[in-house]
Protein backbone atom coordinates (compact mmCIF):
# COMPACT_ATOMS: atom_id res chain seq x y z
CA UNK A 1 0.00 0.00 0.00
CA UNK A 2 1.58 3.85 -0.82
CA UNK A 3 2.28 6.41 1.82
CA UNK A 4 -1.10 8.35 0.59
CA UNK A 5 -3.50 5.24 0.77
CA UNK A 6 -1.89 4.26 4.55
CA UNK A 7 -1.98 7.70 5.21
CA UNK A 8 -5.99 8.48 4.12
CA UNK A 9 -6.67 6.06 6.73
CA UNK A 10 -6.41 8.43 9.86
CA UNK A 11 -8.52 10.91 7.99
CA UNK A 12 -8.67 13.12 5.17
CA UNK A 13 -7.34 16.30 6.73
CA UNK A 14 -3.93 13.70 7.08
CA UNK A 15 -3.20 14.22 3.53
CA UNK A 16 -4.39 17.69 3.45
CA UNK A 17 -2.05 18.34 6.15
CA UNK A 18 0.52 17.32 3.98
CA UNK A 19 0.42 18.41 1.24
CA UNK A 20 0.09 21.71 2.30
CA UNK A 21 3.34 21.48 4.05
CA UNK A 22 4.53 20.23 0.13
CA UNK A 23 2.86 22.81 -1.59
CA UNK A 24 4.35 25.46 1.39
CA UNK A 25 7.36 24.35 0.29
CA UNK A 26 7.06 24.25 -3.16
CA UNK A 27 6.36 28.02 -3.20
CA UNK A 28 8.79 28.91 -0.39
CA UNK A 29 11.57 27.16 -2.83
CA UNK A 30 10.80 30.27 -5.90
CA UNK A 31 12.11 33.05 -4.01
CA UNK A 32 15.48 33.89 -2.10
CA UNK A 33 13.50 34.64 0.84
CA UNK A 34 11.51 31.93 0.84
CA UNK A 35 14.31 29.13 0.25
CA UNK A 36 16.14 30.71 3.36
CA UNK A 37 12.95 30.68 5.04
CA UNK A 38 12.57 26.64 4.35
CA UNK A 39 16.46 26.43 5.14
CA UNK A 40 16.11 27.86 8.49
CA UNK A 41 13.06 25.84 9.67
CA UNK A 42 14.75 22.53 8.83
CA UNK A 43 17.99 23.68 9.65
CA UNK A 44 19.70 23.27 6.72
CA UNK A 45 23.16 25.25 5.67
CA UNK A 46 21.60 26.87 2.64
CA UNK A 47 24.60 27.08 0.99
CA UNK A 48 24.93 23.11 0.66
CA UNK A 49 20.95 22.78 -0.42
CA UNK A 50 19.84 20.64 -3.50
CA UNK A 51 15.99 21.39 -3.77
CA UNK A 52 15.86 18.28 -5.52
CA UNK A 53 17.03 16.33 -2.80
CA UNK A 54 15.42 18.07 -0.49
CA UNK A 55 12.09 17.20 -2.27
CA UNK A 56 13.22 13.32 -1.59
CA UNK A 57 13.57 14.01 2.13
CA UNK A 58 10.62 15.84 2.58
CA UNK A 59 8.88 12.66 1.18
CA UNK A 60 10.74 10.15 2.85
CA UNK A 61 9.75 12.16 6.43
CA UNK A 62 6.09 10.86 5.96
CA UNK A 63 7.25 7.34 4.07
CA UNK A 64 8.98 7.10 7.53
CA UNK A 65 6.43 7.32 9.69
CA UNK A 66 4.47 5.20 7.75
CA UNK A 67 6.56 2.25 7.50
CA UNK A 68 7.97 2.02 10.63
CA UNK A 69 3.71 2.48 12.28
CA UNK A 70 4.05 5.72 13.40
CA UNK A 71 1.31 6.96 11.15
CA UNK A 72 -1.34 7.61 13.82
CA UNK A 73 1.12 9.82 15.70
CA UNK A 74 2.45 11.59 12.69
CA UNK A 75 -1.12 12.66 11.92
CA UNK A 76 -2.39 13.64 15.06
CA UNK A 77 0.44 15.84 15.67
CA UNK A 78 -0.09 17.18 12.17
CA UNK A 79 -3.92 17.69 12.94
CA UNK A 80 -2.80 19.50 15.97
CA UNK A 81 -0.60 21.98 14.26
CA UNK A 82 -3.34 22.36 11.41
CA UNK A 83 -4.14 26.08 12.92
CA UNK A 84 -1.90 27.30 10.11
CA UNK A 85 0.90 26.13 7.70
CA UNK A 86 3.00 27.68 10.51
CA UNK A 87 2.31 25.39 13.19
CA UNK A 88 2.51 22.74 10.17
CA UNK A 89 5.58 23.95 9.81
CA UNK A 90 6.79 23.71 12.79
CA UNK A 91 5.84 19.76 13.08
CA UNK A 92 7.37 18.88 10.04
Amino acid sequence: MDVYLTTEQSYDGCVKNIRAIIDHVTEEFKTPEGTTRVCENFAIDESTLDKRDFDYFLADIWTAYVQYGNRVPMCEQFDDASESIDTLMAMA
